[in-house]
């Protein structure tokens, strides 16, 4: 009876390590899809390569900022260009609908030197992450 118990407990023990397992890799390898097109957003501003960072923009965000020269007049005139970035923290959330979505926050430092903090809002489709909103703060 004893040995039952723990070959009981043992075969729940490695069921839940399986699933945690599986469930740990999705959510790292997720992270590091939006913290890539998060790194691939910011690297865009840093470089002044604006139609590049509108491209990354969903389609509810391209419409809202109108277009890449409106986004360089946004992020010049703001002295907002980054020149280098951390992520501090992410949350991904699934809706009833399976739409993915993730934010992301940072730490952030602008070109002339002020540090600031930076949240990224992305919305996957289809296989790709695309920014739905962003926020450059200092």
């Amino acid at each position: 009876m004893y040995k039952k118990k723990i070959f009981f407990v043992l075969t729940i023990f490695a069921v839940l390590a399986l699933a945690l397992s599986v469930f740990g890799c999705s959510v790292v390898e997720n992270a590091q899809e939006f913290y890539a097109s998060g790194d691939e957003f910011l690297t865009a501003l840093k470089d002044g390569d604006y139609a590049g960072a509108y491209a990354l923009f969903h389609t509810s965000l391209q419409q809202e900022v109108g277009s890449a020269e409106n986004l360089k007049a946004m992020v010049e005139d703001n002295q907002a260009q980054p020149s280098e970035w951390s992520y501090t923290s992410f949350n991904l959330s699934t809706d009833e609908d399976g739409i993915q979505t993730a934010t992301v926050e940072g730490k952030l430092i602008y070109q002339d030197g002020r540090e600031g903090i930076v949240e990224l809002e992305m919305v996957k489709v289809d296989d790709d992450w695309q920014l739905f909103s962003f926020n450059l703060t200092w």
